[in-house]
């Protein structure tokens, strides 16, 4: 991929991070953002994950040198501002108005970096489980059929 470098334009890519089971959720969107090849890819290859926070609460984890960043947005599915409003409309504000992402403390210049671990690597505990109360949808139209296979309405 080539990505053309034209300042003061901000590039920002970010992904939901949902579960562990899916390894294009997990590993996809890093790797993606590491491919891309910019007047700065080797410099934002060697930039660090920090803490993605707002309001003192993380919300994920961001890779940022210059004006492209990666963030990785915890509990979000793919469509991250439904899953995680307050985070997607502080990654935004802070893109949007130059601010660095990982926590809109300070402008962004040329040659800001994020200093951290090199790769993203937080997963969530477990996978939330239906409960065994909860009927799902199937087992619900299957306990309304008849043994002859008819509903029972």
């Amino acid at each position: 991929m080539q990505l053309v470098s034209l300042h003061p334009l901000r590039r920002q890519y970010f992904h939901h991070k949902q579960h562990l089971l899916t390894p294009h959720t997990r590993f996809g969107g890093q790797a993606v953002s590491l491919a891309i090849n910019y007047t700065y890819s080797a410099q934002f290859r060697a930039a660090g994950y920090v803490p993605f926070v707002v309001e003192g609460v993380e919300y994920g984890e961001t890779r940022q040198y210059g004006n492209f960043s990666f963030t990785r947005i915890y509990e979000a599915g793919h469509e991250i501002p439904y899953y995680q409003p307050l985070a997607s409309l502080a990654f935004f504000n802070r893109q949007n108005l130059g601010y660095n992402i990982a926590d809109g403390t300070m402008m962004v210049t040329a040659n800001y970096s994020t200093v951290g671990q090199a790769n993203a690597t937080h997963t969530e505990p477990f996978v939330p489980l239906p409960s065994s109360t909860t009927m799902m949808p199937s087992q619900t139209y299957h306990s309304n059929l008849t043994e002859t296979g008819g509903p029972r309405w």
